[in-house]
């Protein structure tokens, strides 16, 4: 009778130190997966948010110089 008191306070306290925290540190190892993915979209968003206003920004300065430049090439 006390051995299996004693094997059925182990698997309590197997439960208790291992079952129980692995479990928790599965839902955490979600979690962290859900913010490294929302991170990298979010720098993804970012970088394409600056590649389109790098390339306005380029368009429009082109724009301006073409309009401002002389017909001929030489200076009369």
């Amino acid at each position: 009778m006390a051995e299996g008191r004693r094997c059925a306070e182990f698997v309590m306290l197997l439960e208790i130190f291992v079952t129980i925290p692995s479990l928790v540190m599965a839902e955490i190892a979600w979690c962290v997966r859900c913010a490294v993915v929302l991170t990298c979209l979010l720098v993804l968003l970012a970088v394409a948010v600056g590649v389109v206003g790098l390339r306005c920004r380029r368009a429009e300065r082109q724009h301006v110089m073409a309009s401002t430049e002389p017909s001929h090439p030489w200076p009369e």
